[in-house]
């Protein structure tokens, strides 16, 4: 993975605005991480635009709106509230607030979770990358990204999701 941006953990906000529609999937994924790695403590990630709240249909706007998005590329269109906070959560963030906004827009005010630093994983050798935090074991932190752990037990005695530490450190 590519170094952190410079001035990592140091902004207080970061603006977002009528992008996650156009973007790939990847690339918002790619925004929620930075921005996780980028924030302060108590920074926030502030993201505008129009979004799909299943099961509400979309208004016939929005409705035509993603249509011809997703008619110019297939992986453009209205995302989903709940795939938005996942690569949120993803990467060591959870959503504060949702505000209406005119024409069917919102505003989604994100920041970090409360249970501690947020630490980048890959998992070898099928390069699976995550988020962890200090305050979640590995396999929580893997369920919260939405990748599954080899795991079979409930007290974490099994040892089937045993992994080798490469590089870091140990929390």
């Amino acid at each position: 993975m590519p170094p952190a941006p410079a001035g990592a953990g140091r902004w207080d906000l970061v603006f977002a605005a009528n992008l996650l529609h156009i973007a790939p999937p990847d690339a918002v994924a790619g925004l929620f991480r930075r921005a996780g790695e980028a924030l302060a403590a108590e920074g926030r990630l502030m993201v505008y635009g129009p979004f799909a709240e299943p099961p509400q249909p979309l208004a016939p706007g929005n409705q035509a709106f993603d249509e011809a998005l997703r008619a110019r590329d297939t992986r453009w269109g209205l995302r989903p509230l709940d795939a938005v906070d996942a690569a949120a959560a993803a990467a060591g963030l959870e959503r504060r607030e949702r505000v209406e906004m005119p024409a069917n827009n919102l505003l989604l005010v994100y920041g970090r979770r409360a249970d501690g630093p947020l630490y980048q994983l890959r998992i070898e050798p099928d390069g699976l990358t995550l988020a962890a935090s200090a305050g979640r074991n590995l396999l929580a932190s893997a369920l919260a990204g939405g990748a599954a752990l080899p795991s079979a037990c409930r007290g974490g005695t099994c040892r089937r999701c045993l992994m080798q530490l490469r590089e870091g450190r140990a929390a």
